[in-house]
């Protein structure tokens, strides 16, 4: 316990600590002021020598690429560009790239103008020139709008303004000059392919003429890219169905006759004027039932060596022996139909499949032929579509793009220097040029 009491506070070591301080500056205080005055002098002394700077700033609005219309190879939907998220920085890095600030130092001379007034009169080399012209630019996007502002510092508030206005000048011209340039580029890739497409169509349509000659093709439909077939698919349709209807009706009288065959005379005489109608098996058959109705009856009045009853007995013999020879005439009649149908069916399925066979030969026979002229559509159809292409690109050529970069505010010359600031205080003011506001 005593020797925790015997620890010194913390807070009185502090206290000692400021009042060594304190101390320390009590005693130097003569130097620590001169040491002030003379760096407070120093720099308002600087301030005062430095020379006076002025600001003019140019806004500009850029678009992506596209023309102030729709163009006519792209549709409508050609002006709304995608987003990019690095569209202003590509388009900051541009504007301070060689191909457009080497426009800004040979429109003003500045080599020789900054060389005067920098380097002794000697001539600055394009790079120095560059080097100094991009220390004194400022480039600052708007915040939520497409407008950059191009700020520039300069000695001479007139320069200031015309570097400004000349770098946005610049700016715009390079950015339609390239434009041009691509669509300039593009137009004269497809006006060769367009010569390459009109020789491989010259020398396809010689092929195809030289191929009909030498294959003796008949082709006097242009638009026609297959050989004519002797049987189109509506004929071929009908064809199979009256081969089926051939083949069914066959079949049918085919098992008919086969079950005509397996009945003797007696049945024959019953079941054929139900199968097929003739006129005169029917009016044997008649005759044959009076003359046996006849015989009946006279059997009940005559003896059987009577002469009424031989006599009818005759005559049925003799109408059996007819109606057995129409029986046989009749199936030889079916026989024959069966035959006819059968050959009639034979005879239609090998002349379609002859007709068939001929479309396949003379089809391949003249394969080159048509081959070649497929090729030669598919090199017209490509030309008219190079064609109109061609035409499209140099509308969209003509069309102006004057929209891709707009100067929406000039520089103007600055009324008052923003650099050095040779007063401090609340009270401001804003330069009245189109440069930034300016506190004093």
């Amino acid at each position: 316990m005593d020797s925790f009491k015997n620890q010194p506070a913390p807070q009185q070591e502090a206290k000692l600590h400021f009042l060594d301080y304190w101390r320390i500056i009590r005693i130097r205080k003569a130097i620590i002021i001169t040491v002030f005055l003379i760096t407070a002098i120093i720099a308002t002394a600087v301030t005062f020598i430095l020379p006076e700077s002025y600001a003019s700033t140019c806004r500009i609005k850029v678009e992506g690429e596209g023309a102030d219309i729709p163009s006519m190879s792209s549709g409508p939907s050609s002006v709304m560009s995608p987003y990019d998220p690095f569209f202003i920085q590509t388009t900051f890095e541009i504007i301070q790239s060689q191909v457009v600030l080497s426009n800004v130092i040979n429109q003003l001379n500045l080599n020789v103008e900054w060389g005067k007034k920098y380097n002794n009169g000697e001539t600055l080399k394009s790079t120095e020139t560059m080097e100094v012209l991009k220390r004194r630019m400022v480039l600052q996007p708007v915040r939520n709008t497409k407008l950059i502002s191009i700020t520039v510092y300069s000695e001479d508030k007139y320069e200031a303004a015309k570097l400004a206005n000349t770098i946005a000048t610049a700016y715009q011209d390079y950015r339609l000059s390239s434009r041009k340039e691509l669509t300039v580029g593009g137009l004269n890739v497809l006006e060769e392919q367009f010569k390459d497409s009109e020789a491989s169509i010259e020398k396809s349509q010689t092929n195809v003429d030289y191929l009909r000659g030498k294959l003796g093709i008949v082709d006097n439909d242009p638009n026609e890219m297959m050989p004519t077939p002797t049987l189109s698919q509506q004929m071929v349709q009908t064809y199979d169905q009256q081969m089926i209807d051939g083949e069914r009706t066959y079949k049918m009288l085919q098992t008919q006759l086969d079950e005509l065959k397996g009945y003797d005379n007696e049945k024959l005489r019953d079941v054929l004027p139900t199968i097929t109608s003739d006129e005169q098996l029917s009016d044997l058959l008649g005759k044959l039932n009076v003359a046996q109705q006849t015989y009946a009856t006279y059997t009940n009045d005559y003896s059987a060596a009577d002469l009424h009853i031989t006599r009818v007995q005759s005559t049925i013999t003799e109408l059996k022996h007819e109606i057995d020879l129409r029986v046989i005439g009749i199936m030889r009649a079916l026989e024959s139909e069966v035959k006819s149908k059968q050959a009639a069916v034979e005879a239609l399925k090998a002349s379609v499949e002859e007709a068939k066979l001929s479309d396949q030969q003379e089809q391949e026979r003249g394969q080159p032929y048509w081959d070649e002229k497929r090729h030669l559509e598919n090199l017209e159809e490509f030309n008219k579509q190079l064609a109109a292409k061609i035409e499209a690109t140099k509308i969209d050529l003509s069309i102006p793009a004057s929209s891709l970069v707009t100067i929406t505010d000039f520089g103007q010359p600055g009324d008052v220097p923003v650099k050095p600031e040779h007063r401090l205080g609340s009270d401001f003011r804003f330069d009245h040029g189109c440069g930034p506001g300016v506190f004093h």
